[in-house]
């Protein structure tokens, strides 16, 4: 229920390791959205969403949906997603490491408005991280005076496989430093791989990419497609 996913973000964001792990038994509608005189709008109260801080367990989604997420943040840096950052181990030993995960998950109809953070549908920003069979699409909307990505906004050190995105990807920043929209990443200061995965929404701002935005890091893009 929505009761139970907001009661998820309380127990992580209360954690101090962050790695509790989670599954959708259901379909999950937040907000429900109508069209009335040519407008999008919420059908009754305005829920919004406050996005989990910090989250480095897995979060699998069991192919399910969550839709009518909300949020608007227009006075700080803050990242806003689903998670505002996705974050795995990030320390040099590769014996161990382990990424944060979040898998088989479907987000529909949402819209997040962000200031100067990273702006995701899953996360705002990912580091030491992995998105396997995710899905945004639907009426969701991604703003942000930076860095806006379908998936993620932000990514350092992150995998995506057998993922899409469909949403409008914004940037306001008229500044080509510091801006970039990607239908899928916003931007990538790191390694990113990017394998089987599809592209169907637009970008708009200074800086844009079908798939990424910008990327300063080493890029991969394998049998992935846009259209």
């Amino acid at each position: 229920t929505p009761e139970e996913l907001f009661g998820f973000a309380d127990i992580v964001n209360a954690s101090d390791t962050h790695d509790e792990c989670g599954k959708l038994t259901k379909d999950i509608v937040v907000n429900k959205f109508v069209s009335r005189g040519g407008m999008i709008q919420v059908d009754g109260d305005t829920v919004l969403w406050t996005p989990i801080k910090r989250f480095s367990g897995v979060f699998d989604g069991q192919n399910y949906a969550i839709s009518g997420l909300m949020h608007y943040q227009w006075t700080d840096t803050s990242n806003i997603g689903i998670f505002a950052e996705l974050r795995g181990d990030v320390s040099d030993s590769q014996d161990s490491k382990k990424s944060a995960v979040v898998k088989n998950l479907n987000l529909r109809g949402t819209y997040f408005m962000g200031n100067y953070g990273c702006v995701g549908g899953i996360a705002g920003k990912a580091e030491s991280a992995e998105l396997l069979n995710v899905r945004a699409y639907d009426i969701v909307s991604l703003d942000s005076r930076n860095y806006a990505g379908g998936l993620i906004g932000c990514a350092t050190d992150v995998k995506i496989s057998a993922s899409s995105g469909n949403s409008y990807v914004y940037t306001s920043n008229r500044d080509s430093v510091g801006a970039a929209a990607g239908g899928l990443v916003g931007y990538s200061n790191g390694s990113l791989s990017i394998v089987n995965s599809y592209n169907g929404g637009t970008t708009s701002g200074k800086v844009t990419g079908d798939m990424v935005g910008n990327s300063i890091g080493k890029l991969s893009i394998v049998n992935s497609i846009n259209a």
